[in-house]
């Protein structure tokens, strides 16, 4: 078994990048699907850095985006800080765009593990992609379109222009056009864009892994007309899948929300998003809402699916072969 005080190292990273002095009110929200152990250590963590952090404990939600509760909530608004420790994504919830919105930094940490803060992901040197996710990140927002094909079969295109990109190294900062994501995550690393709502086609091949499915063992092919997926096909995780999102009612579910590319060099494949979406050598596309990551479009549910070795070109030029090229 990994020792605590081990792990307690590896947790005060991403309070030692954000938390300013003066802001030492850190609310962790954690659920009951989580590991006690996790959100434990990141306490003990912040109090060892003299933060005074409350620690908040909810149902677990049943799927990625669903909301907090009310009291939650009104907890998360009165922080200076929200750490988001929890089973299944809440980072993309109304909940969470009100507390950007209001001005207060959120660091997403849902599905991780002791494992994980033990791993190379979250003690990898942050500063040194940072830089290069930047770069890919500026390349994103002044293209107009985007393609990404992978070894497994995706082959897909989207306009971009006048997009927000985003840029995630742990840290959170200002991103050029949208300062209201006062966001980041732990562990780290990864470059986003939303393409233009009804703009993307072509196939996805999820081949690694995703939310609520864990690790695929069948890849999980999407045919994506005009921005919407029509066509889930595959083994047992595609009719999975196909239940997760017939069961949200919502025809925006099936949007295509979000393109990325990982950047965490430290990062390995382990079933759970919360690092396996942030690993360079591979991409994840979302189906759902996209209203907080730069689009329109609101639906009751986000999920990232993964595909390995993925070439991406912006306007035709080469910009991620496997690992950034810029």
């Amino acid at each position: 078994m990994i020792e605590d005080a081990e792990l307690i190292e590896s947790a005060k990273i991403p309070f030692e990048l954000n938390v300013e002095s003066e802001d030492t009110d850190v609310l962790i929200v954690s659920d009951t699907g989580m590991d006690s152990r996790v959100w434990s250590i990141l306490n003990t963590a912040a109090r060892s850095l003299d933060l005074e952090p409350t620690v908040t404990l909810m149902p677990a939600t049943d799927h990625p985006q669903a909301e907090p509760t009310e009291q939650v909530k009104q907890a998360m608004l009165a922080s200076d800080i929200c750490v988001m420790v929890t089973s299944n994504a809440i980072v993309h919830s109304d909940a969470a765009v009100e507390v950007r919105e209001n001005g207060i930094p959120v660091i997403g940490m849902e599905e991780i593990t002791p494992e994980i803060l033990n791993g190379g992901a979250a003690s990898a040197n942050y500063e040194s992609f940072a830089e290069t996710g930047r770069k890919l990140r500026d390349k994103f927002v002044e293209g107009e379109t985007i393609s990404i094909t992978t070894p497994s079969g995706t082959d897909l295109e989207a306009d971009i222009k006048d997009r927000v990109g985003f840029s995630f190294a742990a840290k959170i900062e200002e991103q050029p056009g949208d300062n209201s994501m006062l966001g980041a995550a732990f562990p780290d690393g990864e470059v986003c864009i939303s393409p233009n709502e009804s703009t993307a086609n072509g196939t996805i091949v999820w081949d690694t892994s995703m939310h609520q499915i864990g690790s695929i063992t069948e890849p999980i092919e999407a045919k994506i007309e005009d921005g919407f997926a029509t066509s889930i096909i595959g083994g047992q995780e595609a009719e999975l899948l196909r239940s997760i999102l017939e069961d949200t009612n919502d025809p925006n579910s099936y949007n295509l929300a979000e393109i990325a590319v990982g950047i965490n060099t430290g990062a390995d494949i382990t079933g759970l998003m919360r690092q396996d979406k942030k690993a360079e050598g591979y991409a994840h596309m979302a189906l759902g809402s996209n209203d907080d990551t730069g689009g329109e479009i609101a639906a009751p549910i986000h999920i990232d699916g993964i595909a390995k070795n993925p070439t991406v070109k912006i306007d035709g030029e080469v910009i991620y072969d496997g690992k950034p090229v810029v």
